[in-house]
């Protein structure tokens, strides 16, 4: 203890904890500012796109807060970054959720998810068919531009397997694939151990143009005759189509109980009709010029679509550890949220909050670091 005061005493000082506030939503990042301002933090405030998220960056920061960022915004090499910041450097980190985060936001097998006290899996439930899946990709030429070595396309093919494993081996998935016509890589069919994926989708190589219109009349053929709960479309697309009349289209799709979401995949992509598709199809419209986050986006709309990932109702917590900023906090005393992305908590975790049995705020050790993980937003 006298070494601690004397330490104490001989600390230099150097200002305010600083914070680093990150959001998804950039309209939600004031309320939060002010809370951390009112407590005595410097708080600066960012976008994903906004920061380049270096170890060497993040080591001017005390903490970092990720206010509901989907993975799909952070690149591979920011995510890694993030993990070194905690793990080697000792950095805070607490992640804030909301309809983009954990396994809603594609946190799943990425650095970000290892750094987690909380798992963004959740444990399959049903052992019957529940969704039937199916890929319509584009394979025109432009697919064929490569960053690092790595095709569009190519990567394309790698977030289908990658989304293939996330689901119950009775689903059902399908991939078409379309430049000026379209092709069945694989017609529907169950899962299972999903290792025939790979050798479907060696062949196809980009060529030609591009006609969505045409490979979307097949999917929609296709899957008005299948019978799973779920019936589901995700197109990618890096270009421009023939305009043709894809709101009567995606209208029936959507009215027969088929949904669909979109990927606008680099700089020359139809922006305006995808995210068109995906608001009439119900579904969502991702958007990204980084053609390494498209893994990302697949297996989040994966889970999205087969999972029910995100609990919207009124609930309130309780309190499981009333240790630390909950010390003396009766549950009567917690306002009611109303909803929260569902996870898991690690083995070695501390869970300090529920919503039921599902964690809402849970932290632990990470290295020489410390994380907490909200799982509501705010």
């Amino acid at each position: 203890s006298g070494l601690y005061r004397i330490m104490a005493r001989t600390r230099t000082v150097k200002g305010p904890p600083r914070v680093l506030l990150v959001s998804g939503q950039p309209d939600s990042q004031g309320i939060i500012a002010k809370v951390l301002q009112v407590q005595g933090y410097a708080v600066v405030e960012a976008t994903p796109a906004a920061q380049s998220l270096t170890v060497a960056e993040l080591s001017a920061y005390d903490l970092l807060v990720l206010d509901n960022v989907p993975a799909f915004q952070l690149s591979y090499a920011k995510m890694e970054s993030i993990e070194k910041y905690v793990r080697d450097l000792g950095g805070g980190l607490i992640v804030i959720g909301g309809a983009q985060s954990f396994g809603a936001g594609g946190y799943l097998k990425t650095p970000l998810e290892r750094v987690m006290p909380l798992e963004m899996r959740p444990p399959s439930q049903i052992d019957l068919p529940h969704i039937a899946l199916l890929f319509v990709l584009d394979k025109s030429g432009s697919m064929g531009s490569a960053e690092q070595g790595v095709s569009k396309l190519d990567l394309a093919k790698s977030a289908a397997l990658a989304a293939a494993d996330l689901l119950n081996p009775h689903d059902q998935i399908g991939i078409l694939a379309f430049d000026a016509q379209f092709e069945w890589l694989l017609p529907f069919r169950p899962v299972g151990k999903g290792e025939w994926i790979s050798d479907r989708l060696a062949s196809v190589q980009s060529d030609g143009g591009t006609d969505m219109y045409k490979a979307l009349v097949e999917a929609q053929r296709s899957l008005e005759k299948n019978t799973a709960p779920i019936r589901h479309v995700l197109v990618l697309s890096d270009g421009l189509t023939d305009k043709m009349d894809f709101t009567s289209l995606v209208r029936r799709m959507a009215g027969a109980g088929i949904t669909v979401s979109t990927v606008s995949l680099g700089k020359d992509a139809d922006v305006g009709l995808m995210a068109l598709i995906a608001r009439v199809g119900k579904g969502r419209a991702y958007v990204t010029l980084d053609q390494s986050s498209v893994p990302q986006i697949f297996t989040t709309e994966t889970l999205l679509a087969a999972r029910d990932l995100i609990v919207e109702k009124p609930v309130r917590p309780s309190v499981v550890q009333g240790v630390g900023p909950l010390h003396g906090i009766a549950a009567d005393q917690l306002p009611v949220v109303r909803g929260y992305v569902l996870t898991y908590p690690r083995a070695h975790a501390d869970l300090l909050m529920k919503v039921g049995e599902d964690p809402l705020l849970a932290s632990w050790r990470y290295g020489l670091g410390r994380v907490v993980a909200f799982t509501s937003d705010l």
